[in-house]
């Protein structure tokens, strides 16, 4: 559940220690209401696709992760006129744009052996991006052609995970080991402690992430606690500071998460194979699943424009189910497919 190589050595050895390990069947605990999927591409079997993102001008970026080798992991995009890409990036993980268009990649804070070198080129990236398209040569260092940009380095232990930006341009990324929010202030160049809570820690089964996902809704953060099945709304003062913290949902272990407009999320469950839909009233119905191609869903982002009502979501095709030894696939298919949801969603 956008694990590093850490968590999935450990939830691995949590699962091999059960005699039949088994994870709850959301489409029987929920109503069922399959909404009309598409696959739109398939990725090389055996990765992880992490993380998804839209451009304004409805490009699609992916992070595609090899687990046994993070130094082949990538940027992947698909422009609107269908021409595809991929760009470098040593741990890619979880991505977001910012208010002023770029590009933020949270590269690999979680893995295990990595070499002094590798740790130091762990943290925040930034990838120069022109009119909703990433161009140039992509060398590392080349922003303003077109490059990756390292502009924070990965706190010593943390575990990163899902970032994203408030209405001034701060970055805020999730701390899945840690029971934090970080935050990377406008111009700063070093992460910083904006949080520690219970709430956001790790209290589930063993080796599931705390606090994964997060995005904003009307003013409040709103992050994703996988091990527990919570989403913890945190409300902000006047000045920035985190105020009011509740649990604003619970039922369903989340790894990344969607907005509609009208505050209604749209969860991604990673091993549960399920997308659900959570409204404010905290009613749950399940949208997709394994049927439509939904299986091992990683993360999801709505569309811009005419695309602004269909959901993208990215899967790893049963890696993690099959790494943890929950279910054998004769085949992994990671994908990103399109949900047909009817409701304007949010990008950001």
């Amino acid at each position: 559940m956008k694990l590093g190589l850490s968590l999935f050595v450990a939830v691995v050895t949590f699962a091999s220690a059960q005699d039949s390990p088994s994870l709850p069947d959301f489409t029987q605990l929920y109503p069922y209401e399959a909404r009309q999927a598409t696959v739109l591409h398939e990725f090389e079997a055996g990765t992880l696709v992490e993380s998804i993102a839209v451009s304004q001008a409805g490009s699609i970026y992916a992070t595609v992760i090899h687990p046994q080798d993070i130094s082949k992991s990538f940027v992947w995009y698909q422009h609107q006129d269908d021409s595809r890409g991929q760009l470098h990036l040593t741990g890619a993980g979880t991505l977001a744009f910012s208010g002023d268009g770029h590009l933020y990649v949270n590269a690999g804070a979680a893995f295990e052996a990595l070499t002094p070198d590798q740790q130091r080129q762990m943290g925040i990236y930034r990838l120069h991006v022109e009119d909703g398209l990433a161009n140039g040569n992509f060398e590392h260092g080349d922003f303003e052609h077109g490059g990756f940009e390292h502009i924070a380095v990965a706190p010593q232990g943390a575990a990163l995970n899902g970032i994203t930006f408030d209405a001034d341009n701060n970055l805020y990324a999730a701390d899945s080991l840690g029971g934090k929010v970080w935050i990377l202030k406008q111009g700063s160049n070093e992460l910083e402690v904006w949080l520690e809570h219970d709430l956001l820690a790790p209290a589930g089964p063993a080796g599931f992430p705390g606090a994964n996902g997060l995005k904003f809704f009307e003013g409040s953060l709103y992050v994703s606690n996988s091990s527990t099945g919570n989403f913890v709304r945190i409300d902000l003062t006047a000045d920035g500071q985190p105020d009011d913290i509740t649990i604003h949902s619970s039922g369903v272990n989340t790894d990344d998460f969607a907005f509609d407009v009208d505050g209604n999320i749209y969860a991604t469950t990673h091993p549960f194979n399920t997308v659900v839909q959570i409204t404010q009233d905290n009613d749950k119905v399940v949208l997709a699943a394994s049927s439509e191609n939904v299986i091992g869903p990683t993360a999801a982002v709505f569309g811009v424009a005419d695309a602004s009502d269909q959901l993208f979501v990215v899967t790893d095709g049963g890696l993690y189910e099959q790494m943890i030894g929950l279910r054998h696939y004769d085949a992994l298919t990671p994908a990103l497919v399109q949900l047909d949801i009817g409701i304007e969603g949010l990008t950001r």
